[in-house]
């Protein structure tokens, strides 16, 4: 005998799961929509950030980088912030080598800044092996909430430190170019002692190649523009593609509800139909219990679906 019940389980249970992967069809097709409109102003975000990070300024790799670089070839920010402070407080008499090495430091940690990570500026120079590949591999991650944090921690220092010690860092650089020159003039001496007095006159009258100040102070352009202008739609990107990640965790729910119709398929279609057709051959005895226990068993998705949507309802911001 065959059970009228069983045989209308394949096609009840047919027509939910079609209903269904259409609905879920049509939120896979939304969601994949928004995900693209923030992963377009995400890349565009870093996109920025990336060319407002890449500059030609830059020095070669200095003995003293063991200061503020740790193994990898990246920017130690407690270390830098610590050498930046100490270099806006020259002292009454310090020396040459002093100075030379607390302004190459100041050149160096701007540098840096820009080209280590979480930054993700690129090396106008040939990698001369301070940095690492694995670094370079860091650069390149997905920007992390974690990550924008130190951003911000030393894009809004850095405005600050100009603006603060502006004077001093100015100070700095004039008496680096009469270091240099210092330097310049012990060597040509110790080189050229012919030259005399009239040399050292001479040479010190000549202007630096660089405008060190110039240099120096141009960072402080740089800073400001990543800070106002790119990375606040580097902070918003960042936030919306997390949200966005959050509210709708497709794998997730792809996964789960491929399970589910697997589950109904086998047990509300595939099943109900090689017992129907076995009971119409008499090959087992039909049992009343079996019929409702297979409704039990394959409705109670659906009433755990409607009571989780229910819930969902009351608690969100729908009015």
């Amino acid at each position: 005998m065959s059970s009228e019940l069983i045989a209308a389980l394949p096609a009840i249970h047919s027509t939910f799961i079609g209903l269904g992967a259409a609905i879920y069809c049509s939120y896979v097709a939304y969601v994949y929509q928004r995900f693209h409109v923030v992963s377009d102003n995400y890349d565009l975000a870093v996109k920025d950030l990336k060319e407002s990070s890449t500059i030609e300024k830059w020095t070669s790799y200095k003995e003293s980088d063991h200061l503020f670089v740790n193994d990898l070839g990246e920017l130690d920010w407690r270390s830098a912030h610590s050498f930046l402070n100490d270099a806006v407080r020259l002292g009454l008499n310090p020396s040459d080598e002093k100075i030379v090495q607390l302004y190459e430091g100041v050149w160096r940690i701007l540098s840096l800044l820009f080209v280590s990570y979480p930054m993700n500026g690129i090396y106008h120079t040939v990698n001369d092996g301070s940095i690492s590949d694995s670094h370079e591999q860091k650069k390149l991650a997905h920007f992390t909430r974690e990550r924008v944090e130190e951003v911000r921690k030393r894009l809004r220092y850095l405005p600050w430190f100009f603006s603060t010690f502006e004077s001093q860092l100015r100070d700095l650089s004039r008496r680096y170019v009469l270091s240099k020159q210092n330097e310049e003039v012990k060597r040509q001496a110790r080189d050229f002692p012919h030259l005399g007095a009239e040399g050292e006159r001479m040479l010190r009258a000549q202007p630096a190649y660089f405008d060190y100040e110039r240099i120096l102070f141009s960072y402080k352009d740089n800073i400001a523009y990543s800070w106002q202008k790119v990375f606040p739609r580097l902070d918003n990107s960042v936030e919306s593609y997390d949200k966005c990640v959050e509210n709708f965790p497709l794998k997730k729910r792809s996964l789960f509800l491929i399970g589910l119709f697997i589950y109904l398929l086998l047990f509300g279609v595939v099943a109900p139909l090689l017992l129907e057709d076995l009971y119409s051959r008499q090959v087992l005895n039909y049992y009343s219990w079996v019929g409702y226990g297979f409704v039990v068993i394959t409705f109670a998705p659906y009433v755990w679906g409607a009571v989780a949507m229910w819930r969902w309802v009351s608690v969100s911001r729908l009015k």
